[in-house]
């Protein structure tokens, strides 16, 4: 009898939304969302924290800052995990980039790997792109955003070459 209060009471437990996560605005500044809810963008993280760290946990996205790009998005993603621990990654869609890492492994949808050199100028691709640093060390690894000074947004792991750049496109 036990047994089975525990596992109804079990499946009702549903999370509840954050006032910050129920305040977050989807829409770019160019007019295009970035998820269709926030608990799509809630399961989206929940995969993102899987591939970052290897496991599951407890989560709330704390803030979305949009990039100042002409066309399409770029979404920096933060996160707060289990613990307090701080992650983020950047939603991609629709305009240039450059990559200043150093060791960049791409996915497409079909689930094809490929690894890319950091450097030039990436041509905008009409898909979504999720893009997060893979901790192989010590230090952490948060993805970072620079503006150049073409108005592009360039992407890298920061000063820690303990990191792996992914760029999955959704």
């Amino acid at each position: 009898m036990l047994l089975c209060f525990y596992i109804v009471s079990s499946c009702t437990n549903e999370y509840t939304l954050s006032s910050v996560e129920k305040n977050l605005n989807l829409v770019s500044p160019n007019g295009i969302k970035i998820a269709n809810s926030i608990e799509d963008l809630r399961a989206h993280t929940a995969k993102v924290i899987i591939d970052i760290t290897g496991a599951a946990a407890e989560f709330s996205i704390s803030e979305i800052v949009y990039m100042p790009v002409k066309v399409g998005y770029s979404a920096n993603v933060k996160f707060i995990a289990n613990q307090g621990q701080v992650g983020n990654y950047i939603l991609h869609y629709g305009s240039e980039y450059q990559l200043k890492s150093n060791s960049i492994v791409s996915m497409d949808k079909s689930g094809k790997i490929s690894t890319l050199q950091g450097g030039g100028a990436i041509s905008p691709l009409q898909v979504q792109q999720t893009m997060t640093c893979l901790r192989l060390g010590d230090c952490p690894c948060l993805i970072q955003v620079v503006i150049t000074s073409n108005g592009t947004c360039a992407y890298g792991c920061g000063d820690c070459e303990q990191c792996s750049m992914s760029i999955v496109t959704n």
